[in-house]
């Protein structure tokens, strides 16, 4: 796009970049100094830019890097009368000051880049401002919040190796944290004893995947978990991008009051289906005061949890980000989660790209989030029809749709499933050949007391645990009102509960 402001000179530093030259040309020990951070683009001359490539070319090569040498390989690549020469090299050796201050003269180049990144982002986004063209105005923050995370990528510090004693001294300093807490969890609760034994809590910096199929109930255990871990005192952001906010409030009624989800939507007590009622019985009824206050209460007690709910759909990472960041200034996030990785929003970047691709970048970019905050990401997941093909239908790594990437982005992996959901959609059993009618019967009340036994159990299988052991978390679902509680957890036991402090 036209500059708004020609009259203006781009940032640049052209002596450090001539000094800098020079003395990686005198001297190859200087590029160790600037290797780490700096990049042939961030050059405002071109023609710097190639120099300093075929310098890092060479000296990557474990090859000397000096006006000689250097002299063949631009010749060779057609490049040395576009650079000016062997004159010009020889005027870069004048230039050199030393190799002392390398990266001086490294970090002033970057600087200088940094600032004409900045410039060009701005111009363009003004100039999208007045004509937007087909870009809506979402579009156009979006993708400016995305090309500035760009640049703030290209001009962090590098950061220093960090010794192993460092290392442990690190740890040993979360661990007398960690001893003078309360609680023995290394991260916040998930609110289910069973996952917490495995987990040890959500802990900083991690991106944890819950992965189901359809139908499984993920978003009742992703709400549930924000929802617990809001209860015990954590701040929780939880992003929706398939249900609304009110859809969502409508599944904590439910759980909170213990009536069914469709009563909380339509104010009716539903006849259950599975019972024979007698026709002027199988009517729905409006709900009686005692019910409506078993609502109010879960009105009240929800109103006591930190978690917020952004139900914005198709929303981006960088939207996400820029939300999350705000909060954690506040000092109000503890926890992040995304419900779910398939309907996250991609920018003109990412959506020109193949969908493994896509997939990968929205991956890294949720991991990046937990890295930047310090806090866990929770991100829920979609698995393949694979799992459908299995005679037991349990969930497998390979079975991550569309980017082997989350699986290596992960901290932690775990799959929800209940097996129930596919036995009652297998047919009963039938009689063989050979088989007598006693025998036959055996066999249909073990598939009924096996539906039966099943109604209600679901496990959570890690998979994959950076910090801990693999196992497998035994939980109770409640089908009616979509919730979770833990196999320990008395069958009416409450939804959530406060500290006995807050209580």
């Amino acid at each position: 796009m036209a500059d708004l402001f020609p009259l203006r000179q781009p940032p640049a530093n052209l002596q450090a970049e001539q000094a800098l030259l020079g003395a990686l040309l005198a001297n190859n020990a200087a590029y160790d100094r600037v290797a780490e951070f700096l990049r042939p683009e961030h050059f405002a001359d071109g023609v710097h830019g190639v120099i300093y490539e075929a310098i890092a070319h060479r000296i990557e090569a474990r090859q000397v890097a000096d006006a000689i040498t250097l002299k063949g390989d631009l010749e060779n690549t057609g490049q040395l009368d576009e650079v000016g020469g062997t004159a010009y090299l020889g005027q870069l050796l004048v230039a050199m000051v030393g190799i002392i201050n390398a990266a001086d003269y490294g970090h002033a180049i970057r600087d200088a880049w940094v600032r004409r990144e900045l410039i060009a982002a701005g111009t363009d986004l003004v100039n999208l401002a007045y004509a937007p063209g087909d870009h809506s105005v979402q579009e156009i923050l979006d993708a400016h919040d995305a090309r500035l995370l760009r640049i703030a990528e290209g001009a962090g510090d590098v950061a220093p190796a960090v010794p192993m004693g460092d290392a442990v001294a690190r740890a040993l300093v979360m661990a007398e944290a960690a001893s003078k807490r309360a609680s023995p969890l290394a991260g916040i609760t998930t609110g289910y004893a069973a996952l917490d034994r495995l987990t040890l809590g959500l802990q900083e910096e991690q991106m944890v995947l819950l992965a189901a199929r359809p139908a499984m109930g993920k978003t009742g255990l992703g709400l549930g978990i924000g929802i617990r871990s809001a209860a015990a005192g954590s701040h929780v952001l939880y992003w929706t991008g398939e249900m609304s906010a009110r859809q969502l409030g409508a599944r904590g009624a439910s759980a909170h009051s213990g009536l069914p989800t469709q009563s909380v939507f339509t104010a009716r007590r539903w006849p259950d289906p599975s019972e024979e009622v007698a026709e002027d019985a199988g009517k729905p009824r409006l709900l009686d005061a005692t019910e409506w206050d078993r609502l109010v209460k879960a009105e009240i007690g929800a109103r006591r949890l930190p978690l917020l709910i952004d139900d914005r759909p198709g929303l981006t990472v960088q939207a996400l980000r820029a939300r999350a960041r705000k909060l954690k200034r506040a000092g109000k996030l503890d926890l992040v989660i995304a419900d779910y990785l398939g309907l996250m929003g991609r920018d003109r970047e990412i959506a020109a790209r193949p969908l493994y691709e896509q997939i990968t970048a929205i991956s890294a970019r949720l991991k990046a989030l937990a890295m930047e905050l310090h806090v866990p990401v929770l991100v829920l997941v979609q698995l393949s029809r694979a799992v459908e093909s299995r005679e037991n239908h349990l969930p497998q790594l390979s079975d991550l749709r569309d980017s082997g990437a989350i699986e290596q982005d992960a901290d932690v992996v775990m799959f929800l499933h209940r097996e129930h959901y596919y036995l009652k959609r297998e047919k009963p059993p039938a009689k063989a050949a050979r088989e007598t009618a006693a025998e036959y019967q055996d066999r249909l009340d073990l598939f009924s007391a096996r539906l039966a036994d099943t109604e209600h159990q679901a496990t959570v299988s890690l998979a994959k645990n950076r910090n801990g052991a693999t196992g497998i978390a035994r939980l109770r679902w409640d089908g009616p009102t979509t919730w979770f509680r833990d196999e320990s957890e008395p069958e009416n036991s409450p939804a959530w509960a406060f500290p006995p402090s807050e209580s």
